[in-house]
């Protein structure tokens, strides 16, 4: 399976999506990540990933293409219009992937950023059964959530197909780990280990670990459900129980900033969303 991810607006789940949805679930795949800003390689080295620079030969990116069957490529935000630039020159480029994976939020921004993006791919000739649409962070209600984009959207999204808002993930990146090193199908297997910890920054933080196995045991059957509505195939089973536990704490140098809600209405204006 042959899949870029992308949108316009930044912080809507994109790592997410590939990192822990995708790439779990299919065999042997490899990410590229498309971003000059920010190389994941370094805090994701039990991934398959490489990080392609805009600037380099696209040959590079199309030997990959061709080469690999199951890739990932995640497109930065900064670089979706650098990088959309260069593939247009390719008559048929976009026509090597089978699907098109725009994450979202439910920000005004973000919707109509998300539109937008969809939009972009139709006048590409994109077809619309290989656009995927996956609402992220949903606290209670999706349609009431995310009712902009299912009154705007060209395309079908999946009423079933959508992230829950969680504590996982920010746990995870405050870890620097991922759901595949800390699954384990035993749900009690680190309680003796936290009985056992030396300290208590130890103790607090294989309690972490914890409740974040704890919390992927329902995210992960989520997502293989997701994966099997979306793409209509079985996914990849994870049978990681065996690993041994190899997760250092992290601290954030800045804090996360909390999203102001507003009210949202069905009328949009395109053109105050941010340019290709």
């Amino acid at each position: 399976m042959k899949t870029l991810i992308l949108n316009s607006s930044g912080n809507v789940g994109k790592s997410t999506i590939t990192k822990e949805f995708l790439y779990p679930r299919l065999e042997n795949a490899l990410i590229v990540e498309i971003e000059t800003v920010n190389d994941s390689n370094i805090t994701n080295s039990n991934l398959n990933i490489i990080n392609f620079n805009i600037n380099n030969d696209f040959s590079e990116l199309y030997l990959s293409c061709l080469e690999e069957e199951n890739i990932l490529v995640d497109i930065g935000a900064s670089n979706l219009s650098s990088f959309f630039e260069k593939i247009v020159e390719f008559d048929g480029f976009l026509s090597l992937f089978d699907f098109f994976i725009i994450p979202t939020v439910s920000t005004i921004k973000e919707t109509k950023d998300t539109l937008k993006t969809i939009q972009f791919l139709l006048s590409l000739e994109v077809e619309k059964e290989k656009i995927k649409v996956i609402p992220n962070k949903v606290k209670k209600d999706l349609k009431a959530e995310f009712s902009i984009l299912f009154q705007n959207s060209e395309i079908e999204i999946k009423k079933n197909c959508f992230i829950k808002d969680s504590k996982l993930f920010p746990n995870l990146a405050l870890l620097k780990t991922d759901i595949k090193t800390i699954f384990r199908s035993d749900l009690d297997i680190y309680k003796k280990e936290i009985l056992n910890a030396e300290t208590p920054t130890e103790k607090m933080r294989l309690i972490k670990i914890d409740l974040s196995n704890r919390m992927a045991h329902t995210i992960i059957k989520n997502f293989d459900e997701m994966f099997e509505i979306l793409f209509d195939q079985e996914p990849v089973k994870m049978e990681l129980e065996e690993n041994q536990i190899n997760v250092k704490s992290h601290t954030r140098k800045k804090p996360i900033k909390k999203e102001k809600e507003s009210k949202q209405t069905a009328e949009i204006n395109f053109d105050e969303s941010e340019d290709f």
